[in-house]
């Protein structure tokens, strides 16, 4: 062989080899502007003409349905990488660029949010998104018809082996990317590598059998080094005082909601009944000084007039008014809440937990089939169905005249096919739960 082509053999192999190392993949460029503010009204008017046509005129009524998807996944995650790799058959890079494109020229959305597995991007990732947003919430020349609203967030991505440790996915959205979090918290520990995605290092492997998207397979190689040599932060350090460029992780819901409290939450609320197992009526609510700032000043509904409401509260000068105060409801609040304080929160959640956990283990052995799917149930409230013959309304009528137990009907499309178990509060006794299933154990033999 001549010299000239074993130069050019060996330039052309040492050329492929340098590009197909991997690399980053770019978060990409929105394509085109906002949809034109007449493009909108035609929209809108069109929604209007049908909503007049179906349900009639209503002056007062100026709601309007939107659209739209707040669970979006690009190739920062590494599952949403995996399946886009030409071995699968399917069409490539997805990028956050590319969300918002489709979003608003294909799917024609008004709302969505990012939602990639918190345990997957990099700190660098975690930035272009948020960058991304920012364009693609930019708005037309009428700021009254924003086409497009992107919402930050993640996907707390978790997978358990038993249902003691299976606390499954969950979504986190935020309104803006203003106080947004330095980093999205995971639920993938430093003992597990990559977590549920440790089987996804087999894929690289197909770059030997797919030569010609060699460099794609190592852009996946790339991906999966970055986020095992992300540095884990410091445990026992609140979250906004973490370093942007440490990978955060929690174990459980819970955990996670408390590293969001360290964010500061604009609105919290609660419920009286089936939350403190108290007399039902009142919501504690907790508004932030930054969620004020965002009052409307006239809204729809009188009853939920934060405005109103505040000044009732917290009012100087003159007197205010918004309602007349519940005060036998109060009563029971501050009685309730004196009774989980002196039993202790943990306690309160293991004593339910229990109650719960006794009747999923126990009303299947008696025909009654849990409705929620595993990782969706809850302890304080059973959902099962009926056995096959059982008489909705008279076993509901001989457990309250024969033992004064009172379980709620299924409402609805499921109206006479499942039950609703209550067993919250200081009803969320063992003895309680023995006797219901008691009296089911009677009434099914």
């Amino acid at each position: 062989m001549s010299p000239l082509p074993k130069t050019f053999l060996l330039t052309s192999l040492i050329t492929i080899f340098f590009s197909s190392c991997g690399s980053d993949v770019d978060p990409g460029q929105i394509e085109g502007p906002p949809r034109s503010s007449e493009a909108i009204y035609q929209q809108d008017s069109k929604f209007f003409q049908t909503k007049e046509s179906l349900l009639g005129t209503d002056s007062d009524d100026t709601s309007q349905i939107l659209f739209g998807d707040l669970h979006v996944h690009t190739t920062y995650s590494i599952d949403a990488f995996t399946l886009e790799l030409p071995m699968m058959g399917l069409q490539g890079a997805h990028d956050s660029s590319m969300a918002c494109d489709f979003a608003r020229y294909c799917a024609n959305l008004d709302f969505f949010s990012f939602n990639d597995h918190a345990e997957g991007p990099t700190p660098d990732h975690w930035r272009d998104q948020k960058n991304i947003i920012q364009q693609c919430n930019i708005s037309n020349s009428n700021p009254i018809t924003n086409d497009l609203v992107v919402f930050p967030g993640w996907e707390w991505t978790q997978i358990g082996t038993t249902k003691e440790n299976h606390w499954g996915h969950r979504n986190v959205i935020f309104k803006d990317i203003q106080n947004l979090p330095a980093r999205p918290v995971g639920s993938r520990t430093p003992a597990s590598g990559l977590g549920v995605f440790n089987t996804t290092e087999q894929a690289v492997s197909a770059r030997w059998l797919d030569i010609l998207n060699f460099k794609r397979y190592s852009d996946l190689k790339w991906l999966l080094n970055e986020v095992r040599n992300i540095p884990v932060c410091e445990e026992n350090v609140a979250s906004p005082d973490l370093p942007n460029n440490c990978y955060e992780y929690e174990k459980t819901p819970r955990d996670l909601f408390s590293k969001l409290d360290e964010w500061n939450v604009d609105i919290a609320y609660s419920g009286t009944q089936k939350c403190l197992g108290v007399p039902p009526g009142l919501s504690p609510v907790s508004v932030s000084d930054r969620a004020l700032e965002f009052l409307v000043a006239k809204p729809q509904s009188w009853y939920l007039d934060l405005n109103m409401i505040r000044n009732y509260v917290t009012g100087d000068g003159a007197r205010a008014y918004h309602h007349t105060a519940p005060i036998s409801m109060l009563y029971g609040l501050h009685a309730g809440l004196g009774v989980v304080l002196e039993e202790g929160l943990e306690k309160a959640w293991a004593r339910h937990q229990a109650c719960g956990d006794e009747l999923h283990k126990r009303l299947p052995e008696l025909g009654f089939d849990l409705w929620a799917q595993p990782g969706h149930r809850l302890p304080d409230l059973t959902t099962v169905t009926l056995p096959e013959g059982l008489d909705d309304a008279k076993a509901r009528a001989t457990l309250l005249n024969d033992y004064g137990i009172e379980v709620g009907g299924g409402l609805g499309p499921v109206a006479g096919k499942v039950w609703r178990i209550g067993c919250m509060g200081h009803t969320a006794r063992m003895r309680n739960v023995r006797m219901l299933l008691g009296a089911l154990e009677e009434i099914v033999s």
